[in-house]
């Protein structure tokens, strides 16, 4: 191994290793609502003939929650924190294996030199993208989850490509249909190695005949995970209607109602998500790949247009969810990399024209290291941010309440959360007779609240009720609709970090409840 290649090492493993620490946080913060919602399905998961998910309802696919239930038994509930760091260093890796892997396809050799900044630029990017406090440092949902699945379908549908391989191609296939078991909008593995295989061919790069048996192949391998889902679905006892709905259904259900009812809160995370991805760099990793496209696409055409496919198929996804979650960014990282790494290995890398020996041309390669340092800097700034609200910051008030109510609550005692806030649930350690842990499924699904309202007026009525948001959100749903129940039920406890509780009027009397909701959690 020459001084380059070993230089390379060391910053591709000392990017994977920050990566991987650079996670630690996770261990120092509760769980976030969806970790704790997911978990708390996952553990209590008994699928009925007509609800997959039962008790409660979950808009993923079951391999998500399989995912959550092995960390919960392996290592208890913030085990998966962990499993999101790893892959967070593995995805490292992999950015620096698609480079080299792009590399080959090229039509003259990059310099070893070029090459070598190529792949350590590819994996400090990674990991700058992967760990800045302007998303989330702490928590680990699908989005993180996924993103080495998308960059390892990636690596392995070009070395297919390369090699002619059936067998890498349908390797290829399964990985990045694992991602969408993650999360449904993790199709860039897919689209990736869809539009890798069409440029190829239309380039002539591999014939028509060799292009339809690998894209038989990666079909086939793709075909795997769905059919495992079904066949487990049907293995116990639900319908694959309620696999169907839960995966895609209920998708266009709920965007209906984002559409019907937009809230200043959408529009506020809408705001929020643009100012992120202008300042963390991620808008200037699309200026770049976009300025050098039309160069790029020339010397590298076929693995520059599946990057920037992928890269724009992220951005639509994101712009249609319409709930505009910060995590939702994580999702742009495996193809912001992929374009980024194929844009400098074209820039970097010698052409037959007189213009390579210009000094605007051996300048270009540092414009995109610039670009990376760009985004480190955003990244060092924000962790440091993200470690001083820890410190001084507002402790996690909705943690707080909830162990507060499970001290003084009984064995028998349950308890809904009005609003969504699973994390509140996940801490009182009571279970919740309502199926609806997140507030999108309760607007979408219990759309006038009437299962709510017959179960507070119910024999089953959940010892205790907060309000996470108040009862006027969203037009005043709950006011409208479960008011009277409660005032008829309910004794209000009181109002606690900023949320309202109550407990049923024919409960045995608890001690007062008394959160520290003003101490910071980093000095605790």
């Amino acid at each position: 191994m020459d001084v380059t290649s070993r230089r390379t090492s060391v910053v591709v493993g000392a990017a994977a290793v920050v990566a991987v620490a650079g996670r630690a946080g996770g261990f120092l913060w509760p769980l976030r609502p969806d970790e704790a919602g997911y978990l708390l399905a996952a553990r209590a998961w008994s699928p009925l003939p007509d609800s997959l998910f039962h008790p409660y309802f979950v808009d993923r696919p079951p391999s998500l929650l399989l995912l959550i239930k092995a960390t919960d038994a392996i290592g208890g509930p913030y085990f998966l924190r962990f499993v999101a760091a790893l892959g967070c260093g593995l995805a490292v890796l992999l950015a620096a294996a698609f480079t080299r892997e792009a590399a080959r396809s090229l039509p003259r050799p990059c310099p070893p030199t070029e090459l070598g900044r190529a792949v350590a630029g590819a994996a400090v990017l990674t990991a700058a993208l992967l760990l800045t406090g302007q998303i989330d440092p702490v928590g680990a949902k699908g989005e993180l989850l996924g993103v080495p699945l998308v960059l390892g379908s990636a690596v392995l549908a070009l070395r297919a490509l390369r090699t002619r391989s059936t067998w890498l191609a349908g390797c290829a296939g399964l990985v990045a249909m694992s991602a969408v078991g993650l999360k449904q909008s993790l199709l860039g593995g897919l689209v990736f190695g869809a539009v890798l295989l069409l440029a190829a061919v239309a380039t002539r790069r591999v014939d028509v005949r060799a292009g339809v048996v690998l894209g038989a192949a990666a079909t086939a391998g793709a075909a795997v995970p769905v059919l495992a889902t079904v066949a487990g679905t049907l293995a116990v006892g639900a319908d694959l209607a309620s696999l169907e709905y839960a995966v895609l259904g209920f998708r266009n259900d709920a965007a209906r109602v984002l559409l019907d009812e937009p809230t200043s809160s959408s529009r506020h995370r809408m705001v929020e998500l643009t100012i992120i991805f202008a300042t963390s760099g991620m808008a200037l990793v699309v200026l770049w790949c976009l300025a050098r496209a039309r160069v790029s696409l020339r010397r590298l055409p076929a693995p520059v247009a599946a990057s920037l496919a992928t890269l724009a198929a992220d951005l639509v996804a994101i712009g249609v969810s319409g709930s505009f979650w910060k995590p939702y960014l994580f999702a742009l990282a495996p193809s912001l990399v992929m374009a980024w790494a194929c844009t400098q290995l074209t820039v970097a890398s010698p052409t037959a024209t007189a213009r390579d020996t210009t000094p605007t041309q051996r300048w270009r390669p540092r414009l995109g290291a610039l670009v990376v340092a760009f985004c480190v800097a955003s990244t060092l700034f924000s962790l440091a941010g993200a470690w001083a609200a820890w410190a001084r910051g507002e402790p996690p008030r909705q943690y707080i309440l909830g162990k507060e109510i499970g001290r003084v609550s009984g064995p028998d005692d349950t308890l809904v959360v009005y609003g969504g806030r699973a994390d509140i649930q996940w801490a009182s350690g009571l279970g919740s007779p309502y199926e609806h842990l997140w507030s999108l499924p309760m607007r979408t699904l219990d759309p006038d609240l009437s299962e709510l309202d017959a179960l507070l007026a119910g024999p089953d009525a959940p010892t205790w009720l907060v309000a996470a948001v108040s009862l006027d959100a969203w037009g005043g749903l709950g006011a409208r609709h479960l008011r009277e129940t409660i005032n008829q039920r309910y004794a209000v406890v009181g109002t606690y970090c900023g949320m309202t509780v109550w407990r049923r009027v024919d409960a045995p009397p608890v001690p007062a409840l008394d959160p520290d909701c003003e101490t910071p959690w980093g000095r605790r």
